[in-house]
């Protein structure tokens, strides 16, 4: 690039990017003979989930209905490309593909009837859930996006009241004004901020390290939009 006392020169990056960006690349130092052994440069930083100077990204929102950048119903392709759009530096992600499933037993747990096919989505610490069953948002057979979850890690994910994983239980209660605690699903406690009779329209933020709905300042572990199997 120009910079003073070096060369340019083509050469094999070897990289490994999660929450850190690590890897190594040979440097050749500039030399009035020309003949400066290389050297390798490892590096080891903490990566950023801000855009680049200059980009703009549209933050994604836990919400009821969707994140956002993206309303459940919407297509998987569709919803994997704004999710990535708005998580500049994602690592990559992981995939289950459309899965055949029963819906009474499978690795997901029990489904809503109708229920024959979903796909698992991974980007960092947000997990997409797809379904091919009928949702509030889409009608038996059409593959769409119907639930997903938030924990901590690489991104910071919060609900319109600037909370999400990492919270605590009384900090979601307190901005988020009508929500409700109760004994949770799957043990601790669950907080409703939205949870509609007859909707799939639910935002849940779960503790599942809390003793009871009095041990308020538990933190909250995860945070889990829409409707997907027994989450």
């Amino acid at each position: 690039d120009g910079s003073p006392g070096y060369h340019g020169f083509s050469s094999d990056l070897v990289i490994t990017v999660g929450e850190r960006v690590i890897g190594s690349v040979p440097v050749f130092l500039a030399a009035a003979d020309g003949g400066a052994e290389p050297f390798d440069l490892a590096f080891d930083f903490l990566r950023s989930a801000a855009p680049c100077a200059g980009g703009e990204v549209t933050a994604i929102v836990l919400v009821a209905d969707g994140l956002g950048v993206v309303d459940f119903g919407t297509s998987a392709d569709d919803t994997i490309s704004l999710v990535l759009q708005a998580l500049p530096g994602a690592s990559p992600i992981i995939d289950s593909g459309w899965v055949a499933i029963d819906a009474a037993a499978n690795p997901f747990g029990v489904c809503s009837p109708g229920t024959t096919e979903v796909r698992v989505v991974e980007v960092d610490n947000l997990a997409l859930y797809f379904t091919n069953a009928a949702t509030t948002w889409k009608p038996d057979g059409g593959r769409h996006f119907a639930a997903y979850r938030a924990i901590a890690g690489a991104f910071p994910l919060h609900t319109r009241g600037d909370v999400g994983p990492g919270s605590s239980i009384d900090e979601v209660l307190a901005a988020h004004t009508d929500a409700v605690a109760a004994a949770g699903l799957l043990g601790g406690v669950d907080v409703y901020v939205s949870s509609p009779p007859g909707s799939d329209a639910w935002l849940r933020a779960t503790a599942v390290d809390a003793s009871d709905t009095e041990d308020t300042g538990a933190d909250i572990t995860a945070v889990f939009g829409g409707r997907f199997c027994d989450l």
